[in-house]
């Protein structure tokens, strides 16, 4: 069955393929690295290893043929190349039960020893709004997590809010809102998480993030909160100084807008090097969309430091009202 592939190459009868990223966050190349040699295995469609394969390398920069050999038995080939250049494979192999005759395979090239990262630092996030009020809010999971993964989870109100079973609460911040920072190792059944209100309903915003399981504790936090009197934006206040080199910063504003009109969706942007996840909000009581928000961010660092953060946002007709600020680094 024919599939799409790494890159477009004339003369071979394939599909047209779809681009390959050779080249990863921090100007890390794929196939360019110390060392000079590209590996890899054939396999099939489904992902089984397919020996005996034509496998031919490709000057990523040309498109021009380079190299070609088959691979073993096992779906074993390498070539050696300049490591100054980027290069991709294409493997084929003749045969049934494709009904064109070749079957287009899927292959794995790697630097001995490297291992690329993933797209995103994290595995997986929801989230969810509620836009009406109620005694508890869940939010869920598009896949259940993996045991031993770390687990956040990020909750704002506008009434009190429980902490679900088996979660600790490491950041709680009230002021009008309350804000909330929970965690736990994952056992591989929170594929939905529901928190509870104790005050009465109301309505709320949950984020879920699920993280490798290199991070599994809380480190430091900081917090911060007031008024449109004394900000005109979210200050996350500092941490003290981080006690690992690898950590997770995650950072949780919620906020009342004062006097908002219309339901257009606040534009936001967060300093620092922050990268948001999201950022929703809910009718609060009988005002407008988006009268009460929480926004979530998160940084991944790479030394020990002292962190911060700060969250603006854009919405014509409304200005902060009370806002309440939490940030926790995960180790």
């Amino acid at each position: 069955m024919p599939i799409a592939y790494n890159r477009s190459v004339s003369g071979l009868g394939i599909i047209p393929p779809v681009p390959v990223k050779t080249s990863y966050d921090g100007d890390l190349p794929l196939f360019e690295e110390a060392n000079s040699t590209i590996v890899g295995i054939s396999k099939d469609l489904n992902g089984s290893i397919l020996g005996n394969c034509i496998v031919k390398l490709f000057n990523t920069a040309t498109d021009v043929i380079s190299q070609q050999t088959i691979s073993d038995a096992s779906g074993n080939y390498s070539f050696a190349v300049d490591k100054t250049q980027k290069w991709y494979v294409v493997a084929y192999k003749a045969g049934s039960p494709d009904v064109a005759g070749t079957t287009l395979n899927t292959l794995v090239g790697t630097i001995p020893g490297f291992v690329p990262p993933p797209a995103t630092p994290y595995v997986q996030f929801k989230a969810s709004n509620s836009l009406t009020d109620a005694a508890s809010f869940s939010v869920t999971f598009n896949a259940a997590p993996t045991p031993g993964n770390l687990l956040i989870l990020v909750a704002s109100s506008g009434t009190t809010l429980t902490t679900p079973a088996g979660w600790v609460r490491d950041v709680n911040v009230v002021n009008d809102l309350q804000t909330s920072i929970y965690s736990k190792i994952s056992n591989g059944t929170e594929t939905t998480i529901t928190i509870s209100t104790i005050a009465g309903n109301a309505t709320g915003q949950l984020v879920a993030i699920e993280w490798p399981s290199t991070y599994t504790t809380i480190d430091k936090i900081a917090t911060g909160a007031g008024s449109a009197s004394d900000h005109t934006f979210l200050n996350f206040g500092t941490t003290a100084t981080t006690t690992a080199a690898n950590e997770i910063l995650i950072a949780a504003g919620g906020l009342n807008l004062a006097s908002p009109t219309g339901s257009t969706k606040p534009s936001v942007s967060w300093s620092n090097s922050f990268t948001e996840l999201s950022h929703e909000g809910a009718i609060n009581g009988s005002g407008p969309p988006y009268s009460q928000m929480l926004g979530v961010a998160f940084r991944v660092v790479t030394s020990t430091g002292t962190f911060t953060t700060t969250w603006t946002f854009t919405n014509p007709g409304a200005t902060v009202g009370t806002w309440n600020a939490a940030l926790a680094t995960y180790k």
